[in-house]
């Protein structure tokens, strides 16, 4: 699953009150209305389901999703999945 719907669904299930709609590139996170306990939260989900480090020092509520998403991006290309042999 692309990075950015992992995002969008972390958002969802951590703070349930935001409107999946408004849920785009451009949105901040203070926007959406978005807390800080909910912002390490989603952190913490999205390194659970990524499988790398997520630092929330980037889901600080002025950044747009966008950018948060080429964080993400940036960290799964520094972190590739490891191979069984």
């Amino acid at each position: 699953m692309d990075v950015f719907a992992q995002l969008a669904e972390a958002i969802v299930e951590k703070a349930p009150k935001v409107d999946s709609q408004k849920i785009t590139r451009e949105a901040t996170l203070g926007a959406l209305g978005v807390d800080s306990l909910a912002e390490v939260e989603i952190a913490q989900a999205l390194e659970r389901r990524l499988g790398f480090p997520v630092d929330d020092s980037h889901f600080v509520s002025r950044n747009t999703l966008g950018e948060i998403e080429g964080y993400l991006r940036r960290q799964e290309a520094a972190h590739p999945p490891r191979q069984e042999h």
